[in-house]
């Protein structure tokens, strides 16, 4: 009797011993960032420049370059706020103004930033709204598209002749396309105009609206995620379950009211694609539990899903961003994965941001890496991939 139990004993201890080294590696955090064994560098492919501690949760980040050429970043809270600091130098970042969204201090988080200078714009995306500020004085002109489920926006600049009630016809108006992912399925891919009016008054921005009233959708699935394809007409769209597709945005497709664009190609992924990045005719997309989803875009007429690549543990990749070869996968729980996709079939991993909640990644032009998140703030990194 006595030998039954002690084996049993024995046999205890060697299951517990398994369960706690499944536990340690098997099941191990990704955020304990590795280089490939053959490279022999240490394990940081990136150089943190600075860090912008925000008053509450940093949800958004955008650098964009003003009207005398000095480099801005403007911030979203979760807050009623944005903050504008200047990024002339990424190692010494400092604030510069402050733009109240909502002059009554209402809860007004921004979840997604954008600035656009050649039609004075600066585009907020709220849990509640979709507004529009000028650039130049930082007040709110008055537009406001109101939906609580837009997960996207894009925007293109174009030349033509438009017309809109306030003011009739204009010739060879500067205007801005505006398309977002709106869950919200009336206006699930819709698109707006805005024109810059420099005949009236300088700086002055008109809002145009809606050109038609239901979006773009596929078998009632709206869009979740953007990006271009080929600016400015195709897109790349997440389609959550149903994977990726292009559309053709041309403003031939879209005006007059009750066109909604075209439907051009779809590739299925495992998991579920939402936000999107595109480099030399791949898209890569966010695709939830299954990591990172890559497609073969080089034909447009006909995508070609190749891969999923993920790191254990990351089953809550929701956003992600490429620049020369460098590609940024975010986990909203666990950090930042970097890869090279100099060979979109077969991406490598070099290394990983260890930040606590990140809630965007954003390649500026010249490709700093923009992370925002909830107890970090704004960190600046500099890559460099072996």
């Amino acid at each position: 009797m006595k030998s039954d139990k002690a084996s049993r004993n024995v046999a205890a201890m060697i299951l517990l011993m398994f369960f706690v080294l499944v536990s340690v590696s098997g099941c191990g955090n990704p955020n304990d960032a590795v280089y490939p064994e053959d490279t022999g560098q240490p394990a940081d492919p990136f150089t943190i420049l600075s860090v912008v501690y925000t008053q509450t949760f940093a949800l958004d980040a955008f650098v964009y370059t003003d009207s005398l050429q000095n480099k801005r970043l403007i911030i979203g809270e979760d807050y009623s706020s944005l903050g504008i600091y200047d990024f002339n130098d990424p190692t010494a970042i400092t604030p510069v103004d402050t733009l109240l969204d909502d002059p009554e201090g209402n809860y007004n988080p921004s979840r997604y930033v954008r600035v656009e200078p050649e039609v004075n714009m600066i585009l907020v995306v709220t849990p509640q709204n979709f507004r529009a500020f000028r650039l130049d004085s930082l007040d709110y002109n008055g537009y406001t598209k109101g939906s609580t489920r837009i997960r996207d926006i894009l925007v293109t600049l174009r030349t033509g002749n438009y017309y809109y009630e306030e003011g009739g016809w204009k010739d060879n108006a500067l205007y801005a396309q505006i398309i977002t992912a709106d869950e919200d399925a009336g206006d699930a891919f819709a698109v707006d105009y805005v024109i810059q009016d420099t005949v009236e008054a300088t700086q002055y921005v008109r809002f145009i609206g809606n050109r038609f009233a239901n979006g773009l959708t596929y078998y009632g699935q709206a869009p979740v995620g953007l990006a271009f394809y080929s600016e400015p007409d195709t897109i790349a769209v997440g389609l959550a379950d149903f994977g990726v597709a292009l559309a053709d945005v041309t403003p031939d497709l879209i005006y007059p009211a009750g066109q909604n664009g075209e439907w051009i190609s779809f590739a299925d992924t495992p998991g579920e694609a939402t936000h999107l990045a595109v480099e030399n005719g791949y898209i890569y997309a966010a695709d939830g539990y299954e990591g990172l989803a890559v497609v073969d875009a080089t034909d447009p007429d006909s995508l070609e899903y190749l891969l999923n690549w993920k790191l254990p543990d990351m089953d809550h990749v929701v956003d992600v961003a490429v620049f020369d070869h460098h590609l940024a996968l975010m986990d909203k729980y666990d950090g930042v994965a970097f890869l090279d996709v100099s060979d979109p079939a077969d991406p490598v991993y070099v290394g990983f941001f260890d930040v606590r909640e990140p809630n965007s990644v954003r390649f500026t032009s010249d490709g700093l890496l923009l992370v925002a998140s909830n107890y970090a703030g704004v960190s600046v990194l500099e890559m460099d991939f072996p």
